[in-house]
């Protein structure tokens, strides 16, 4: 892969590292749901860190006796995201994981964290991948070419053994050459 911005790099580092330790232990994931909270939690520590795990913003919903500027996670899962559809109409979509990148002029985004908040790095996930993987390429492809992310990874993890290979296959969007696809098997046994 080519260089990328420090943190977006971290997140590439943290993926490879994690993407490793699941050919060794396959059955520690159980559901798409443990990996994603695995991976998120790796990113979140390594960015703490180096002391980049948190972002300011305006908080949309004050608390009594709170700034009304807080700190928030970068790392999150699931956030609610805008993005304009083929049709021109704004819809909202749940990325598995989004790194989200700092911002200089907080007035910008009145909402705070979420929906138009400028993302680094957003993350799709499918184990094991089925029918409704399309949509995660088509999402992570509006993200990105209309530049609500900088750049974008699709995980399709298989349990399975690869024929060839070390089972991890990366390769760029054949549309977008800022988002990666990897699709991951277990290495063949030899």
């Amino acid at each position: 892969m080519a260089q990328y911005p420090f943190l977006v790099q971290t997140a590439w580092d943290v993926v490879e590292t994690y993407l490793r330790d699941w050919q060794s232990n396959p059955y520690s994931w159980y559901q798409e749901i443990d990996i994603k909270n695995d991976l998120s939690n790796r990113l979140q520590t390594i960015y703490r860190l180096i002391g980049e795990d948190l972002v300011s913003a305006k908080c949309q919903y004050m608390v009594e006796g709170l700034d009304e500027i807080q700190k928030f996670s970068r790392v999150t899962c699931d956030p609610y995201v805008s993005y304009l559809y083929s049709d021109g109409k704004k819809y909202y979509c749940h990325p598995d994981i989004v790194v989200w990148d700092d911002v200089t002029e907080l007035e910008k985004y009145p909402d705070g964290i979420g929906n138009e908040w400028p993302i680094l790095w957003a993350c799709e996930i499918k184990y094991p991948p089925g029918k409704e993987e399309d949509w995660d390429q088509e999402k992570l492809r509006y993200l990105v070419s209309q530049k609500r992310a900088q750049f974008g990874c699709w995980l399709k993890i298989y349990l399975e053994r690869a024929k060839s290979g070390n089972g991890i296959y990366w390769e760029k969007d054949k549309e977008d050459s800022r988002i990666w696809i990897a699709e991951v098997r277990l290495p063949p046994i030899k």
